[in-house]
């Protein structure tokens, strides 16, 4: 049990006694399975199949100890019917036995105690004394209204619990979708449109649980979380998405205000301030990459940030305290789209010496290290734009690029999800590549193209629809283009120069709303436009330099253009126009 009066559950019959070799049980098949005797559900220590029914027989033993001496009838019955010999008489789901307590402690019916009407009669009664006083009352004056009062009790009685019923069944439902079956297919080819129709069902049954009138705070607590899951399955791109991104948006915005409004109501939930956090960081990634947000984005990740620090001082300290860095990481990063470069620079060097404390407290974790290369490759990314616009140093971007790259090559090996730190890895040599390209050495840039292009058409081809993948490989594809220009490589340079236009182009005019993907595919057009410009095609960059000069125009008439957009990316784009043209 923590400060917070949280418990923490440390046994899970998976613990095994220790057995010395002159007794029974030694060499026996019980003496080599991980359980703990008394606490394992029966078909752990026999020939039955193992389920998920093995962990409710766990709780179900591990609730009667800790109602110990209580003597209370319904209580006993939710250990009884969780530790049922039988399998298909537990409760099918741990949320399930959640509801029965739940019940009990709300005054309401315990399903694994009765479901005899006198029971009922007898909890309504409990919960509503004075009404049931003041109609007892009533009925000696007018004896009729109490066959009233008992109908309409029983129909009110029955509506909430088909509603209890219903909520459980499709919050169940939705959070097995998003989490367990999504996760079991991500991973298997050929699943896309599987995965799109799992996304789509449980957007419907999320949108039936925000309906349902009511419902408890733990409820509506998984809901909000299961909207945020959908929002990073949909197209956070944090991570592997579908590329749905509109979709992910209108999600992500529901689970911050359901959250939000959980938060302002229960301020010293634990669970409901990690939730908000949790949420606030995706919004404050999904505003920078792809709501073109820098200014919300800084925000978001700040508060974020401040929420999962609160946090820190319990038990859950490096969990907490890693998060709340790489949240400032991801707050820190914007603010040199919006001119604040330095700003930007100061934030990251600050997380930078956090995280060297953290490090040196925890160690070199696969997580402090997944941890180490983002505030590298940010400190790069950040330094390298920087020098771009003559207030920076190309070389020290490139020390820390180094280190990045480091960091993610000795995680690779420990790293539970292998392709994660790949994707990551990926995007670290595109940044280092356009460090080493702004320092004119092709070569080395084009070495981490190449390792980056193979990592991503690597994944790609066990996910071909991963709409992150795709953008990675895209962008170092445009890059590569125009390093080979510069190296003298014409032929191949063109090659892949149309290639990646020809890819960002379809993605364009499949989102036309989407504003990141519009400034992509405008951003792509200027380099491309470089590429045939070098190798002698003039007429092609014109019309390349002139599409891009176009489309930067509308976004700027719709939504002011980003500092680095308007200094850097567009700053000489009426010259390459007069030049070419």
């Amino acid at each position: 049990m923590n400060e917070r009066g949280d418990a923490k559950l440390i046994d899970f019959g998976i613990a095994r006694p220790p057995v010395a070799s002159d007794e029974p049980l030694a060499g026996s098949a019980l003496s080599k399975l991980s359980l703990t005797p008394g606490y394992a559900a029966p078909e752990r220590s026999s020939e039955g199949a193992v389920t998920t029914l093995v962990d409710i027989y766990s709780l179900g033993r591990i609730f009667l100890r800790l109602i110990g001496d209580l003597k209370q009838p319904e209580l006993e019955a939710i250990a009884s019917k969780a530790s049922d010999d039988d399998p298909a008489k537990r409760y099918a789901s741990a949320a399930l036995l959640a509801a029965d307590i739940a019940a009990f402690r709300a005054g309401h019916p315990v399903a694994a105690y009765s479901g005899k009407a006198s029971y009922r009669y007898g909890k309504f009664i409990r919960r509503h004394r004075l009404p049931v006083a003041l109609s007892v009352l009533a009925a000696l004056l007018l004896l009729g209204g109490l066959a009233g009062m008992t109908l309409a009790w029983r129909d009110a009685e029955q509506a909430r619990a088909e509603t209890e019923k219903r909520f459980t069944e499709v919050r169940e439902l939705s959070n097995f979708m998003l989490f367990d079956l999504y996760d079991e297919l991500e991973h298997v080819p050929g699943t896309t449109k599987a995965m799109n129709d799992i996304a789509d069902r449980a957007r419907h049954y999320l949108d039936v649980l925000s309906r349902t009138r009511g419902a408890p705070a733990e409820m509506r607590f998984e809901a909000a979380m299961a909207y945020k899951r959908l929002a990073d399955v949909l197209g956070t791109p944090s991570g592997a998405n579908l590329g749905r991104r509109d979709e992910a948006a209108q999600a992500l915005t529901i689970a911050v205000s359901q959250l939000r409004t959980l938060h302002a109501r229960y301020p010293d939930n634990a669970k409901l301030t990690a939730g908000l956090a949790e949420a606030l960081h995706s919004q404050a990634v999904f505003d920078f990459i792809a709501g073109d947000r820098s200014a919300q984005a800084h925000e978001h990740g700040i508060e974020a940030a401040a929420l999962f620090q609160s946090l820190a001082s319990g038990t859950d300290r490096e969990t907490y305290a890693g998060k709340a860095i790489d949240a400032r990481i991801d707050a820190a990063v914007p603010l040199v789209w919006i001119d604040r470069g330095e700003e930007a620079v100061r934030l990251l060097r600050e997380v930078r010496a956090q995280l060297d404390a953290h490090i040196s407290q925890f160690g070199r974790t696969p997580d402090n290290l997944e941890r180490l290369s983002h505030a590298e490759a940010s400190l790069a990314e950040t330094l390298g734009r920087l020098a771009d616009e003559g207030k920076g140093d190309y070389a020290v971007a490139l020390r820390h690029a180094d280190l990045a790259i480091a960091a993610a090559d000795e995680l690779l090996p420990l790293a539970a999800k292998k392709d994660k730190v790949r994707r990551s890895l990926a995007i670290s040599l595109f940044k280092r590549a356009l460090i080493l390209y702004s320092l004119e050495r092709d070569r080395p840039a084009l070495a981490d193209l190449d390792r980056a292009e193979s990592l991503a058409r690597e994944q790609i081809a066990r996910d071909p629809r991963d709409d992150g993948l795709e953008r990675i490989l895209n962008s170092v594809l445009e890059q590569k283009a125009i390093t080979l220009a510069y190296a003298g490589e014409a032929k191949r340079a063109v090659e892949v120069a149309r290639e990646s236009l020809r890819a960002k182009g379809q993605r364009a005019q499949a989102m036309p709303g989407d504003r990141s993907v519009q400034r992509e595919y405008a951003t792509n057009l200027i380099l491309i436009g470089s590429v045939f410009e070098i190798v002698g095609e003039k007429a092609e960059s014109c019309r390349l330099y002139r599409q891009a000069s176009g489309l930067f125009d509308r976004l700027s008439r719709e939504r002011p253009l980003s500092d680095h957009d308007r200094n850097v990316v567009t700053r000489d784009l009426a010259k390459f126009v007069a030049r070419t043209c």
